[in-house]
């Protein structure tokens, strides 16, 4: 196959799965300190947090799942490692990727926009990439104030595929996945 009919069957393919990789709300309550991770982190499931009214927390946790048959690689602030080896991707091949495990505990690194959608300067220059295999989600915090007048969180993710090396490697290109203020409930 021609490397440019590869390309297009490949973004052709990425759209068909629009909707596939969503942000949900799950709760509100005290956001994860990110001056206090780490490099590398436990794996540890999903903690919901004391319960907070939308009107006095002091963030929002949220669930980033991924819906589609392929994995996906986004960038965290840490790496988490699953020492047990149980979480991730078989490929058809057989081949076996580590990946995050469903319902853990991350931090996942954001991008903030304003209601006209100008990027707003947030984050770290550092961090991770993690893989989070077809059919899981792991859970995240935001700092409330991200999302009030009207701003919106955006992460970006790439699907991955296996290669010719028995790698992942990407597949199509970086897409987007969004969250308004607007989506929280009242």
């Amino acid at each position: 196959m021609r490397e440019g009919t590869a390309g297009i069957r490949a973004i052709s393919s990425a759209a068909a799965w629009k909707g596939k990789i969503r942000i949900s709300f799950e709760s509100y309550g005290e956001p994860i300190d990110t001056m206090n991770v780490r490099m590398m982190e436990p794996v540890r499931p999903y903690r919901k947090p004391k319960k907070q009214s939308a009107q006095t927390a002091t963030g929002v946790w949220l669930r980033f799942r991924n819906d589609s048959h392929l994995p996906i690689t986004f960038s965290t602030d840490s790496s988490y490692l699953d020492r047990v080896g149980k979480c991730g991707y078989k490929a058809g091949t057989g081949k076996f990727f580590e990946g995050l495990c469903d319902g853990t505990e991350v931090s996942i690194r954001y991008g903030i926009q304003d209601a006209d959608g100008k990027s707003i300067p947030w984050g770290f220059d550092f961090g991770a990439i993690s893989m989070l295999p077809p059919g899981a989600s792991v859970v995240f915090s935001v700092m409330r104030d991200h999302l009030e007048n009207g701003r919106s969180l955006r992460i970006l993710y790439k699907y991955q595929k296996v290669g010719e090396k028995r790698k992942l490697e990407d597949y199509g290109s970086e897409h987007w996945v969004y969250f308004k203020s607007s989506d929280l409930p009242r």
